[in-house]
């Protein structure tokens, strides 16, 4: 049976090529398979989907099927599905959240589809409003994009997800079927005009192509091209007399055949799955003293959660041109902290970032403010009580840095017979730590001064308060 129709520029087939060859985004000719030697691919994680335009064999039915990019030789159908009036979808894309959408083929307005990638159910997305010949997914930003139009009515479009309609982004010019499209992992965008047979960098933002060379194949009718992000590498389901699966050379253009489509079939609408890794949510801004100073260490806290459930890893910028290492791993949705000692006076944002296990970062988190002051040592002797057998207080660091190596006495002028002295050492007091301490037993009669005296080699307090010694009792 004959597939192949010549029409008119009514609807849409027109001969772009120089050597007056007819060029047509419709399904092939019957043609005899080839047999070509495979190039055997790298790793990939699951097979590439596509749609089965036409089969000469008539061993597998027109709809979505599958197949792995090592062995095009064996396709897998889906189910059999005809969409809209012409039969086949011509453009398709996996995105981010692994869905497969697909747009079939029309001269006047693609229908937009979601199709299930396991069993090739399809769930209508809109129209497009606009002929669509390929689909591109740009990882980067999310946006899909279309090609469709002819000569210098090819133009480039954005494609809303929700609703299928197309928006006009600009002309290619490279006058003729830009028929192929897709994205790399890094948002570039390539295209392919069988009516030129070139390879062609696409903006993205104007729609324009710029020529990188040929393809050195004669390629024609439905096809499709897709970029496999996990391996770097650029195929394309092509038609030249019969349906193969090439590697497109991104720096020359060049196509070289990994291997022939089963029965030579027409494949179209390619799409190659990848691994995804979603990063990080970006955290809040992290948790810790609004206050401080110098020569005072402090720590930060922040706590994110990972969409995928990754282990986490954190990084905070201090404010003072320092960073901290990554810290972690943590379990997604746990706490982590870090800790940081400012040497200068002023007021520093710190703000703190995400990583996940498999390298997905979030951006910056707002900030927490912290002002740091000139950081100073005071001690300071509270309240001194009385009472049975002893003397009682305490003493503070009312200042903002540590104190090392308190010495204090407590001595009795006056009054008492027996534990007129009493000494000790405090090993160290942090900013705003107090710590208790108590003179030996007392026994005496009469009134006494009691002095209080504590002593480091920064910073030092004396106290001194009226009693009287009632034999086993202070009172004062």
């Amino acid at each position: 049976m004959l597939l192949f129709v010549t029409v008119s520029t009514v609807t849409g087939k027109m001969n772009f090529d120089t050597n007056d060859t007819q060029v047509s985004a419709g399904l092939a000719q019957d043609a005899q398979p080839i047999t070509t030697p495979i190039v055997q691919s790298t790793q990939f994680y699951d097979p590439a989907k596509a749609f089965l335009a036409y089969d000469p064999t008539s061993s597998n039915p027109q709809g979505p099927c599958e197949f792995n990019l090592d062995t095009p030789g064996t396709i897998t159908s889906l189910q059999e599905w005809l969409p809209g009036s012409n039969g086949f979808c011509t453009g398709a894309v996996w995105t981010l959240q692994n869905e497969l959408y697909m747009c079939d083929y029309s001269t006047s307005n693609s229908m937009v589809y979601l199709v299930d990638p396991t069993t090739g159910d399809h769930t209508d997305v809109g129209p497009a409003g606009k002929s669509l010949h390929a689909m591109a997914y740009d990882v980067t930003t999310g946006i899909i994009y279309g090609a469709g139009g002819t000569g210098n009515a090819a133009n480039l479009y954005t494609i809303d997800p929700e609703t299928g309609a197309a928006t006009l982004v600009g002309a290619f010019g490279t006058g003729g079927y830009m028929l192929l499209l897709t994205c790399d992992g890094e948002g570039n965008m390539y295209g392919i005009d069988i009516s030129t047979d070139q390879l062609y960098s696409i903006n993205k933002e104007t729609g324009a192509g710029t020529s990188i060379g040929p393809t050195g194949q004669a390629l024609n009718y439905a096809q499709d091209m897709c970029y496999d992000i996990d391996n770097g590498i650029l195929y394309v389901a092509g038609y030249t007399t019969s349906g193969i699966l090439f590697t497109c050379n991104v720096e020359t253009g060049t196509c070289t055949s990994v291997g022939p489509f089963q029965g030579g079939a027409e494949v179209d609408a390619f799409a190659i799955p990848y691994q995804t890794n979603m990063p990080p949510e970006t955290p809040d801004a992290p948790d810790g003293p609004d206050t401080g100073s110098t020569d005072q260490e402090y720590t930060f806290t922040a706590v994110t959660d990972d969409p995928e459930n990754d282990q986490i890893l954190y990084m905070f910028d201090w404010g003072d041109t320092t960073y901290s290492e990554w810290v972690g791993p943590f379990s997604s949705g746990s706490e982590a902290s870090a800790k940081h000692t400012y040497t200068d006076v002023g007021t520093f944002n710190v703000l703190v970032k995400a990583k996940d296990t498999n390298g997905g970062e979030s951006g910056w988190s707002a900030a927490h403010q912290i002002a740091i002051s000139e950081g100073f040592a005071a001690l300071e002797i509270q309240t001194i009580t009385g009472g049975l057998f002893k003397v009682k207080t305490s003493i503070k660091n009312v200042g903002t840095l540590p104190i090392a190596s308190i010495a204090w006495n407590i001595t009795l002028a006056g009054g008492a017979f027996i534990g007129k002295q009493s000494t000790g050492t405090i090993t160290s007091l942090a900013p705003g730590a107090s710590q208790a301490i108590s003179s030996k037993f007392i026994l005496g009669f009469g009134k006494t001064v009691i002095t209080v005296k504590a002593t480091s080699a920064d910073a030092s307090d004396l106290k001194e308060q009226n009693g009287t010694v009632l034999l086993f009792y202070i009172k004062v």
